[in-house]
């Protein structure tokens, strides 16, 4: 944070506090640009993930199966 003005006038309180809100912009700007960024990796993940919970339930019924099958023949 910038340091205060050590004058009394309101010109010199006037750019201290226009150099702040510029500095917060700035700082909100970034902050604005990296949550959009994270926002868009957990829509990726998220997809990732229905995707492979998508597939472990299609395949979960053959994976039984076939485990079924292997027990029948080693017990036979």
């Amino acid at each position: 944070m910038n340091e205060s003005p050590k004058g009394n006038g309101w010109s010199e309180w006037s750019r201290y506090i226009l150099k702040e809100l510029e500095r917060l912009n700035e700082q909100y700007e970034k902050l604005d640009k990296r949550m959009d960024e994270v926002v868009q990796r957990l829509i990726k993940l998220e997809r990732v993930t229905w995707l492979l919970g998508g597939s472990l339930a299609l395949i979960s019924p053959v994976l039984i199966w076939a485990a079924i099958e292997f027990i029948k023949k080693l017990t036979t």
